[in-house]
């Protein structure tokens, strides 16, 4: 009903725009009304015997954990995955394995083919398996990795392209210190910042364009952009004021001009402290000295 065309036309109608078009998946977890039907029973993580459940505030069923351990689930993944960026032309993935506690499907079934207690360990490695599977099959794909369990994983590091860092995408400074952070683990251009419309500071600095740079450029230490968090029409960015909207574009001109060495060396120049009056300071440079 939402998309009558298919989202094979959804994406047709962004490409032919010039832009590029991707989905947000959650492989770890499934509608629990689909298990026992489309999802056999025997791929679910379980534990003691019972299925591993969530049911996060705001969603609107419960979910059941699968366990990427199960070799039948992991197949079924890795050929749907590749069916998708195929049928509807992705330039990008998002892989996210928020919304699960603790570590993704520790799952203590004797039938998977992992041993008891190492549920999560297997779940891991078969996510290595779909990321490199689809990067050799798709070498121009973004693949994103989102969520506990892979966070800042040096095993991703051969595959991915963006890392998300958090949902927390404010205060700035909070943003600032998992940017340089991160640095120290993956190049600068790979770690995911954005700007979203509950961050308070948009509107408290909409009437001094030096704070709002502040806020737009604590986000372009890495990987820039705008987003929501929730996916809700009230999120989108299109409703902040126009003060807000102008610092936006101002400042994306700026990053476009430097954001090409994000992806070289970065130093950090001073210690990165939680100090509100204590300066910050990073810098990057290219192969060519630049």
């Amino acid at each position: 009903q939402k998309f009558p065309m298919g989202l094979a036309a959804i994406s047709r109608k962004v490409h032919d725009a010039g832009m590029k078009f991707g989905l947000w998946v959650g492989p770890n977890i499934v509608d629990s009304r689909l298990v026992g039907a489309s999802i056999p029973r025997r791929w679910t993580a379980q534990i003691d015997g019972k299925d591993l459940t969530l049911h996060p505030d705001g969603w609107e069923n419960e979910c059941t954990q699968v366990c990427l351990g199960c070799r039948e689930y992991l197949d079924f993944l890795k050929d749907n995955l590749t069916n998708i960026v195929r049928e509807f032309d992705l330039n990008w993935l998002k892989w996210d394995n928020s919304g699960i506690p603790k570590l993704p499907a520790d799952c203590r079934r004797a039938d998977h083919g992992h041993q008891t207690g190492d549920g999560s360990y297997a779940a891991l490695v078969g996510q290595y398996e779909i990321f490199d599977h689809l990067h050799r099959t798709f070498p121009d794909l973004v693949l994103e990795q989102c969520g506990y369990g892979s966070r800042l994983d040096y095993g991703l590091a051969r595959t991915i392209r963006s890392n998300w860092l958090s949902d927390s995408s404010y205060p700035s400074e909070h943003v600032r210190q998992n940017a340089t952070i991160a640095s120290y683990l993956y190049p600068s251009a790979d770690n995911g910042a954005w700007i979203v419309v509950a961050d308070k500071a948009l509107l408290e600095s909409g009437n001094d364009p030096a704070l709002l740079d502040t806020v737009f450029r604590s986000r372009m230490l890495s990987l820039f952009g705008f987003g929501t968090i929730l996916g809700l029409l009230k999120e989108r960015i299109s409703l902040l004021p126009e003060p807000v909207l102008a610092a936006a574009r101002r400042n994306l001109d700026v990053y476009k001009r430097y954001r090409h060495l994000l992806q070289n060396d970065c130093y950090h120049l001073l210690p990165t402290g939680s100090s509100a009056d204590q300066y910050q300071a990073v810098q990057f440079v290219g192969q060519s000295g630049e």
